[in-house]
């Protein structure tokens, strides 16, 4: 076990360090520095899709060690062959147990360097998956913590009607105004935070206001509210709730993140972010897809989705209900006229509403509008 363990800290000392940030076009995602450098050995970049971090480091790694070492064992085997070849010379007038013994290291080098250099086709024989060393793939932080923030009953609740803030019921009123009597969260964006669904207020629904698990749980803390619903019609325009750099991401078939097709909004300073889940399209005033454009608060940055259509097969721990018939879109950077969405670009939904998720300065609640 010992020399397992000190195995295990040579390869992990020699490694480090890595560093991999979340997905951020800001930031890089540098190789790993080695501590002991291997010859010849060389990283490829990771690959960053926004949802995963795919990275070859641990392959490349050990494939090097490979390299370096055989050509090292090579090189033994052959010195160990000139020896015996050196002993036979010399032991050749004697005879006897000399050249027994040199025969039989020039034997033992041949055998070990055969060994070695079939050590790739026997692998295969065995199983060609040996020689292959999948890529590393982790999902980036920011796609897990979004993928937490939709879970549970995403849509329930309904809208509060429409207006400013104060035009939430009690106790959802009383809990935005708590957060705005604290400076300690005061909102970071000078205008505030627009509705998303042009002047609906968020759900009114124990779901993100007073959710019960007891991992979530918010109990009407405003401090740790920090993603809302909003309700809205299938098909109605998504708005810009600031200004900023508008980004999308459409969501593949095997991407489980519960979020569905999401748009991003950065600020301009680059200070912070919101994510919008559960987008139909990302299509703009004009119909047109316009990824990484300036928008200005209330642009129309996408429309509502998070319908999806029946006969799809139900996703585990999904609350997703696909009951919907009728005509599927599955290009939200395209036009479609359509009523429902394939059930990983709705993602986690009870019905039609966005979901925003916020990383900024303050708190959503001291945001709104």
């Amino acid at each position: 076990m010992r020399k397992r363990l000190l195995i295990f800290f040579l390869l992990a000392s020699s490694l480090l360090p890595i560093v991999a940030y979340a997905a951020d076009d800001d930031k890089l995602i540098p190789a790993p520095n080695l501590s002991i450098p291997i010859p010849g050995l060389s990283f490829s970049a990771a690959l960053d899709d926004g949802n995963y971090l795919t990275a070859d480091f641990i392959g490349e790694y050990i494939s090097g060690i490979y390299r370096y070492a055989l050509g090292v064992a090579a090189i033994l085997a052959v010195v160990m062959i000139m020896v015996g070849g050196v002993q036979y010379i010399l032991g050749s007038a004697s005879g006897g147990e000399a050249v027994a013994a040199a025969k039989k290291r020039i034997t033992n080098g041949i055998t070990g360097l055969v060994l070695l250099l079939s050590t790739y086709a026997l692998l295969s024989v065995i199983n060609p998956d040996l020689t292959f060393l999948r890529s590393i793939k982790i999902q980036t932080i920011d796609q897990i913590r979004l993928s937490l923030d939709t879970q549970g009953p995403e849509g329930s609740g309904g809208a509060c009607g429409s207006g400013t803030w104060e035009s939430l019921p009690a106790p959802y009123r009383d809990i935005v105004q708590a957060a705005k009597n604290d400076p300690a969260v005061a909102c970071a964006i000078p205008d505030g935070i627009m509705s998303p669904t042009g002047g609906s207020l968020p759900n009114c629904s124990n779901h993100h206001w007073f959710d019960a698990e007891t991992t979530r749980a918010t109990g009407g803390d405003y401090k740790k509210i920090k993603k809302l619903d909003w309700a809205a019609p299938w098909g109605s325009a998504i708005l810009s709730p600031f200004a900023g750099t508008v980004t999308y991401q459409e969501q593949s078939v095997t991407d489980t993140n519960l979020c569905g097709n999401r748009i991003t909004i950065k600020s301009s300073d680059g200070e912070g972010a919101v994510v919008i889940c559960h987008a139909k399209d990302f299509m703009n005033g004009s119909g047109e897809f316009v990824n990484g454009a300036q928008v200005a608060q209330g642009d129309v940055i996408g429309h509502v989705g998070g319908v999806c259509c029946s006969g799809q097969p139900e996703r585990s721990g999904w609350i997703t209900q696909c009951a919907t018939g009728g005509t599927m879109c599955d290009h939200p950077d395209q036009n479609q006229d359509c009523s429902c969405q394939p059930i990983h670009m709705a993602g986690n939904t009870t019905g039609p509403h966005v979901h925003m998720s916020f990383y900024y300065g303050g708190n959503i609640l001291s945001c709104l509008q």
